[in-house]
């Protein structure tokens, strides 16, 4: 799975059309419960694979919506404030 961009968008392209213009071309469209029952199941498919590719494309902690990293320098904070980056006031009062 490690092809160009391109040949991954020009197949995707190519089975839409295929799959878009194939109710079009045959007696499908004469049913319009069963063509509703397939646009039902190709927007399902269709959330579920972009779904799936967000979960594996998410980071273990990218999820919870905070980082254990400084974005500054790097330093892991544990999700607390840094310590080299942050300002140091010193005011006791």
């Amino acid at each position: 799975m490690s092809g160009s961009p391109i040949v991954y968008a020009a197949l995707t392209l190519a089975f839409g059309l295929v799959g878009g213009l194939l109710p079009l071309f045959s007696k499908i469209k004469d049913n319009p419960e069963r063509l509703k029952m397939l646009t039902g199941i190709a927007a399902g498919i269709i959330i579920a694979l972009v779904l799936v590719f967000k979960y594996t494309k998410t980071g273990k902690n990218d999820v919870i919506g905070f980082s254990m990293k400084c974005k500054t320098c790097g330093e892991t904070t544990n999700g607390l404030k840094c310590p080299r980056c942050s300002d140091k006031k010193n005011d006791w009062r």
